[in-house]
This record gives structure tokens, sequence and C-alpha cells, in this order.
């Protein structure tokens, strides 16, 4: 349960309690740097969460505030803009490059004649040679796992939590189970005596199958489930009133990509479609509830709570983990936070 104990301001009639916040940070790849940018603004501007749930890159944003590192992920993230994101990601069959994923001619070419030299050509010349060779190909291709590697986000995950400075507030975050196909939804909690199951919990909420590599078959929670919004109203303490914050990286209305010239690109396209669409889903639903839970109020078991959805107006790709990107996206982060703080009840 969400029940951190708030401050009361007690007279002789009534005890009035502060609105509570929550926030809920969803799934968008390379713009969790306009997320964090909003997350800032929003606690700077005293909206500080008794509660916190991530999908995704906003699983990574989520852990940064719980964990007292706000300082260290805009210094991440300013690395991650600087260096082709070096400390998130590492190339494999595929590398990000300018903003996009392009394939890695020179991995490819390692991975899938990997067994194979100059010596095997002549085999070509006949059919038990060539489908040897094919054969090895193949099983060459077996191996590969993912087209890149988020080892580096391990890592830097490890060396940020030895600088942690935790704040006392639930944090949850979602991951899908690929074998199962289960959505797993789990809590800072669990890991108190491991920080590497921890770290890796972490890094598998993040991963995108196809492109990186999950941990224990655990993969990026957005497969099944755009955000944790649905599961924040069976987390609260029916004792107390909020208020929450969707801090969204995805749009409704896609803006128009270049031309997708090769399988990377494709994929990637692809599995942020699929994800933008989890998203809508599960925040239409939810806002529907929500409507109805106003008009009936407690006949339907359900308290109304006011739900602010704060979306990307920017138009940078999922995939453009660049400085230019970033320094876009905190700009549009700051245009919006401007234009929603007036909402805000």
């Amino acid at each position: 349960m969400i029940s951190n104990s708030p401050t009361d301001i007690i007279s002789k009639e009534r005890i009035v309690v502060p609105r509570k916040n929550l926030y809920c940070l969803s799934g968008g790849g390379g713009r969790g740097r306009y997320q964090f940018e909003l997350l800032k603004l929003l606690v700077n501007a005293g909206y500080e969460p008794a509660g916190m749930t991530g999908t995704s890159t906003g699983t990574l944003g989520c852990f940064l505030y719980r964990e007292g590192l706000m300082k260290e992920g805009e210094e991440m993230y300013d690395l991650v803009g600087k260096t082709n994101a070096a400390p998130i990601t590492k190339a494999g069959l595929a590398k990000l490059e300018n903003g996009k994923v392009v394939a890695n001619l020179e991995y490819i070419q390692k991975a899938v004649l990997k067994g194979i030299n100059i010596w095997d050509l002549p085999k070509l010349a006949f059919k038990s040679g060539r489908k040897k060779l094919l054969n090895q190909v193949l099983n060459n291709l077996k191996s590969v796992k993912s087209l890149m590697d988020n080892s580096p986000l391990k890592e830097t995950i490890l060396e940020l939590l030895k600088k942690r400075n935790p704040k006392n507030i639930p944090f949850t975050f979602n991951m899908t189970s690929l074998k199962t196909g289960d959505l797993i939804r789990a809590s800072v909690d669990e890991f108190k005596d491991d920080i590497e199951l921890y770290a890796e919990a972490l890094v598998a909420s993040t991963s995108v199958p196809g492109l990186w590599p999950g941990y224990r078959f655990m993969y990026d929670g957005g497969v099944r489930e755009g955000t944790g919004l649905a599961k924040l109203f069976d987390e609260m303490d029916p004792a107390y009133d909020y208020r929450i914050f969707v801090l969204s990286c995805n749009r409704k209305g896609m803006v128009e990509t270049e031309k997708l010239d090769n399988l990377a690109e494709i994929g990637a396209r692809t599995i942020q479609i699929m994800m933008d669409e989890a998203l809508i889903n599960d925040l239409d639903l939810t806002l529907y509830k929500n409507k109805i839970a106003l008009e009936y109020g407690e006949k339907i078991g359900r308290k109304y709570v006011p739900i602010y959805n704060i979306e990307y107006s920017g138009n940078r790709s999922v995939m453009d983990f660049t400085e230019e990107s970033f320094n876009e996206q905190i700009l549009t982060a700051r245009q919006d936070f401007e234009r929603f703080l007036p909402t805000i009840q």
C-alpha cells in the first residue's frame, strides 16, 4: 500500500490531509530525457512524489529519483548524448548512429561467418559443402539474442547505486516474462538484499525484445502494458486523497518518419507503434474508468482521482539518443511544463 505519513493540518473540527502526488512514467526510449526534465521541474515546483511507477525508460527515471540520484542522472544523460549512448548500450548486429539504428556490418560479418574462413570457399562448388556452410551460418545466427547489447546500462546502474541516497517512497516497475507472457510488477522492496538482481531487473524493464537482451527472460513491461497507471489505483490507501501525474514520452499522433531503409529501422519503428498503442489503450481505459468514478462515486467502489497527463509534444525518435535530441527535449519539457502548470488543482 502507498501510505507515507503526510503532514496533517489539525483543527478542532476535522483533519485536513494534503493531497498525495503519485507519478506514472511511461516508456519511450531516447525520449526519457524529456521525461526526466519534466519530473525535475514538477518536483522543484513542489509536487514531490509520494509513490512512483515506471515502465521501460520510465523505470529508469523513477529509479534515479527514488534513489536520490537526480544530479547523477543529469550527468548520465549528458554523457549518453555526447558518446553515442555508450553508458547504456553498445553495438551488436546493429548500432546507434546519428540518432538512428543502423546495421553494424563489421559485427555482422564476424557473427555470421564465425567458424568459416577463406579455405572453406571451395566447398561452395559442392552441394554437400554448401549445405554444411549454410548450416554453420544458421547456427551462428541462432546464437544472436538481440541487435544490440545493453550490458553497459547494468554497469552504469551498479555504479550509480554506490552513490544512492534513497527516498522513503514506494517504487514499482513493470517487466514482461517472455516465458509465460505475464506482466510482472516488481517493487524496490523486493531487492533490498540483492543489488545485482535489482540492477538486472531495472535493465530488463528497459529491454525491448529483439533490440536488447533482457535478464532471466524478463523484458520491457511495455510489451504487455503501456504504463502502470491502472495498478496505482489498487495500491492507494483509501484514507488519503491523491492526484496522479502521467509523464508520457509518447503521443497519440505519431510524427511521420524518414524513409525506412533497413531492417533495424523497420523493427524499431514497428516496436514503437506497438508500444504507443499499448500506452494509449492503457491510458484511455483508465481515464474512462476514472470518469465513471467521478459520476457515480463510491456506488461503484472506486474513488475519483485527478489524473494529469503531460504528453510529449516534440518529434524526436524513440531511438534518438543524441545530444541534439536531448537539448531539444529539455526545451520541449520546459515549454510543456509552462503550459501545464496552471491546470493543476
